[in-house]
């Protein structure tokens, strides 16, 4: 119903508990690094007792765990005073339960599209789509976030009624805080008493994004493939080591495994598959994980399933039936007649990596000028849409200057 985490500085504090009529025993939980008194009081007012018929208390050197049975609805109140780390839950036997809470996303086919989880966890800045369950009979109910210790932060409007959702699941954008928190229902009962009920996992925004360059990357058989996976690091500058593994152990290297990225800046790595000839299999799972050099809290991960068995001759991920480009250059970094510009060679669209439009670019051309000036165009649209800075910019332009192209 309740969870609480915080710290106490030689300090009484009193927590509001709404008990409703579908709890049937109710638990009050309490641990104090330095306890002077844990007291639970009834809706009447009146403090419950080892005497009680209806109680049972149970003292503890660090706390106090308090028991009742059939409890009255009403307002009850848990009532601390001591010093330290505090931990408390109050936990009920009910027939209304906060089952399931999580972030979620519309995805699958046109006509076929359902909520399913995200990869990894939220990330600090970016709109996100809550999802909660809640079973058993009510009047009313909301959502809010709430800090570990208890304090409202604000109202989260998950609603019922989404075509994507089942009845008892309740969904909306949910504004995230800057810090910890859990999220909470509350409401009123069949009866028109207030309840509460906590879900207990506390919830938080990362500072790190990993997501894949390309959707939709397939695995032939007997080759290694590349997956390239970008990591976008919304802190302060640090160091991100990556890892990676799937379920039918092809992982087969990760480059580069260290990526050192400024405020806001991103960088691209590697996971190569080498798929045998003769597997079975016809699906795989990978998740790669970023997390922080300096602090392991700081941390993410993406889950990308990889369809096995596909013709694909330049081993980008991309099936040939699907790829605009099927004899990539891959190359590390954009070459361009020799003139290597030292910026990162990653696909940007449709099986294509940056040196394949380059270089349809110079097909395409008349002479060098005109060269020159699609180039600018494509560099203008990478740094529109932020895959590349304005110094990446001018290093690609000024090869495409020096080459003998056309």
């Amino acid at each position: 119903m309740m969870i609480l985490n915080t710290r106490l500085t030689a300090e009484s504090r009193t927590y509001a508990v709404s008990v409703d009529t579908t709890v049937s025993r109710i638990t009050f939980s309490v641990s104090l690094d330095v306890p002077t008194s844990v007291r639970v009081v009834r809706p009447s007012g009146v403090e419950v007792l080892s005497t009680d018929t209806d109680a049972t208390l149970t003292n503890l050197s660090t706390g106090r765990i308090v028991t009742i049975n059939a409890p009255s609805p009403g307002a009850w109140q848990l009532l601390v005073t001591g010093s330290g780390d505090l931990s408390a839950s109050i936990m009920g036997n009910s027939s209304l339960q906060f089952a399931k809470f999580g972030f979620v996303t519309l995805r699958g086919r046109p006509g076929h599209e359902g909520l399913f989880s995200i990869d990894g966890q939220p990330v600090l800045g970016d709109s996100q789509l809550g999802r909660a369950r809640v079973f058993g009979a009510f009047s009313t109910i909301r959502f809010e976030a709430l800090s570990p210790a208890g304090v409202g932060l604000r109202p989260e409007p998950l609603v019922s009624g989404n075509p994507d959702a089942s009845a008892d699941e309740f969904v909306g954008s949910v504004d995230l805080p800057n810090e910890p928190f859990r999220v909470y229902a509350r409401g009123t009962d069949a009866n028109g008493f207030e309840f509460i009920r906590a879900f207990p996992e506390i919830l938080g925004t990362q500072t790190v994004r990993v997501r894949p360059v390309v959707a939709g990357v397939q695995l032939p058989l007997g080759a290694t493939t590349a997956v390239q996976l970008e990591v976008t690091n919304l802190g302060p500058a640090d160091s991100f080591l990556v890892t990676a593994a799937d379920d039918a152990a092809f992982v087969s290297g990760v480059a580069p495994s260290t990526l050192s990225l400024g405020p806001g800046a991103s960088g691209v790595t590697a996971v190569n598959l080498t798929v045998p000839a003769s597997t079975p299999l016809s699906f795989d799972t990978l998740t790669v994980v970023a997390r922080s050099a300096t602090n392991p809290v700081v941390s993410n991960s993406a889950r990308i399933g990889l369809a096995i068995g596909i013709r694909d001759r330049d081993g980008d991920g991309v099936p040939d039936d699907r790829d605009a480009c099927p004899d990539s250059n891959v190359a590390a970094t954009v070459i361009i007649d020799g003139n290597n510009s030292g910026v990162q060679n990653i696909q940007v669209a449709n099986g294509c990596t940056r040196s394949d439009l380059i270089a349809r670019v110079g097909a395409e051309s008349v002479n060098h000028g005109d060269f020159v000036s699609g180039v600018a165009h494509l560099t203008n649209w990478w740094v529109r849409d932020g895959s590349i800075s304005g110094g990446d910019k001018g290093a690609i332009e000024s090869a495409a200057a020096t080459a003998r192209i056309p």
